[in-house]
């Protein structure tokens, strides 16, 4: 039994010691932790198979070894769990993205608005957007990308079963009025005129390089002014589109607004626009929006 016990010991001893020159390779902190933590099991069968170590020492040395060993291993054990559940979310979130990309009231609504109305490029990510943030439009060079959780919009807005397609349709829109709000003020490679039209007018001042637009952009009256926008299109399409359904929409997404944090309180620019005659198109409803974000009684508001 005993000889069988060191057997054991020498084969964990083995493992333990490649492992530990193995692992640090891939260079990852869990990685580097397991080969940590496999060294310090290979020390620890050496005193386990050397019988003049039996003694007070051998305690003493092999609690402190394994002491370490659970330290080390704990994260490590903790980090790989993290990681596969993220994998998983991840791939869940492909399987979805891939049904919502094909779908017919899905992504391929704002691909063939965006490319019919105004001529642009809408691509749609494979990513999972940032926690908190279930939409998510990009600016890229000549295109804007598309981050969303269509699952995740409707679990925060509770728009109700009713109107969820309506809703993430108007989601849609409300990334796409920014993709064309923002991405009029950025310079590409073709042409580096800088533009202020999507910063807030008490903001614009001084704006003459890509640093000071992105710093201004960062401004909460600035993040309010692009707000406004966005949701004054997304109300105009709405109404468009869904003119029956478009005054319910409008009234949950001013009290979205109204009970959120105060760069998206538009509920002003909500309330103009619903006074005003609809957009008679979609190649129109840029222009209705633009003229309804620069209402003087809501600037206000910031």
């Amino acid at each position: 039994m005993i000889a069988n016990n060191t057997v054991y010991t020498r084969l964990i001893f083995v493992l333990s010691l490649l492992g530990a020159l193995i692992f640090p390779r891939f260079s990852s902190e869990s990685n580097i932790c397991i080969g940590i933590s496999a060294g310090i099991l290979a020390l620890f069968c050496v005193l386990e198979t050397n019988k003049e170590l039996k003694d007070k020492k051998y305690r003493f040395w092999s609690i402190i070894l394994m002491t370490l060993f659970v330290t080390f291993l704990s994260p490590s054990i903790v980090n790989l769990g993290t990681q596969y559940v993220n994998n998983y979310i991840q791939k869940q979130f492909e399987i979805e993205n891939a049904e919502f990309a094909s779908n017919s009231h899905g992504f391929k609504i704002l691909k063939e608005y965006a490319k019919k109305n105004y001529n642009l490029d809408i691509v749609l990510s494979n990513i999972l957007p940032p926690h908190g943030v279930p939409s998510l439009i990009k600016i890229k060079e000549g295109y804007c990308e598309l981050d969303i959780d269509p699952s995740k919009i409707i679990k925060r807005d509770k728009p109700g079963k009713k109107y969820r397609d309506v809703w993430i349709q108007g989601v849609m829109m409300h990334e796409l009025g920014h993709c064309l709000d923002i991405s009029k003020d950025y310079p590409t490679f073709k042409n580096s005129r800088i533009g202020t039209i999507s910063l807030a007018p008490s903001d614009r001042k001084g704006v003459n390089s890509i640093e000071t637009l992105l710093s201004a952009g960062k401004k909460k009256s600035t993040r309010l002014w692009r707000e406004a926008l966005a949701d004054t299109f997304a109300v105009g399409y709405w109404r468009i589109r869904y003119p029956k359904e478009a005054s319910s929409l409008e009234k949950i997404l001013i009290k979205k607004r109204k009970d959120g944090d105060k760069t998206h309180r538009t509920d002003c620019w909500i309330k103009q626009a619903a006074k005003e005659n609809s957009p008679v198109s979609g190649k129109e409803l840029f222009t209705w929006a633009l003229k309804i974000r620069n209402t003087e009684k809501c600037f206000t508001n910031y």
